[in-house]
């Protein structure tokens, strides 16, 4: 087991003195198993794993997932952050939320969030008449804010917003968006805000939103796909709404 500094892990032979000049304690440190002591070479040729499997080197938010990983907290006390340990080590590009690499992730994600958009159109018109859909409708008469899509049906339209996030911590940023776009409109009207990240499942959308500091307005649920097809579907069967009748 390595005896060291807990702050700027700094290596001690023996547990004579307790303080380091840092001001950490010196003490065995222990990583995430027991077996295990992070060196920097053993933290690198993880993350050179970590880029092997998913083709990328981990970001904050992977890394406390990675089982194989410490926390990135533990990255942060040693190196002074994520960039300073990619730099260090020349793992890929040294700052992921800037440059080329967050270009590169951008834009794959709108093109797979206007993909799965598509795919959400189809399925609704499969349910509905090509009259009771209205795509990019403007909400009340705030026209810089518009639904993706309109629903036109009794007793009550309601409008969808759909959206692919990329994490649930994408997830968060994006509804507080959205909300802050939707404050002191006039529109009363039911509005779903469907996750289309299979990924992500409700029981997180729930547990994300019962936790935000300010909360969202009653008329608007957040969902992932799948609950919103299942709740859209049971509506339907139990007839609380009805689809207009098309002449």
């Amino acid at each position: 087991m390595k005896i060291a500094c807990d702050k700027c892990f700094k290596s001690y032979n023996d547990l004579e003195k307790r303080n380091c000049g840092c001001g950490g304690i010196i003490k065995p440190l222990r990583a995430k198993t027991s077996e295990i002591y992070w060196t920097d070479e053993r933290l690198a040729d993880n993350f050179l794993r970590f880029q092997k499997e998913n083709g990328h080197f981990p970001s904050a938010h992977e890394v406390d997932h990675c089982p194989y990983l410490p926390a990135s907290r533990s990255i942060q006390r040693r190196f002074g952050g994520l960039i300073r340990f990619r730099g260090k080590y020349n793992l890929g590009e040294v700052d992921l939320s800037r440059g080329e690499y967050r270009s590169v992730v951008v834009k794959n994600l709108n093109v797979i969030s206007k993909d799965n958009e598509n795919l959400f159109y189809k399925k609704l018109k499969k349910i509905f008449a090509d009259v009771c859909i209205h795509r990019e409708k403007p909400i009340s008469d705030n026209y810089k804010m518009r639904y993706d899509f309109y629903i036109y049906v009794k007793p009550n339209n309601f409008g969808i917003d759909v959206f692919y996030p990329n994490g649930p911590k994408n997830l968060m940023g994006c509804i507080n968006i959205k909300q802050s776009k939707l404050t002191n409109l006039k529109s009363k009207e039911l509005l779903y805000i469907v996750c289309l990240n299979h990924q992500i499942a409700q029981v997180q959308i729930d547990d994300l939103i019962k936790n935000k500091k300010n909360q969202l307005q009653s008329n608007v649920i957040v969902l992932s796909e799948d609950t919103f097809w299942n709740r859209l579907s049971r509506s339907l069967s139990e007839h609380e709404i009805t689809k207009l009748k098309v002449v």
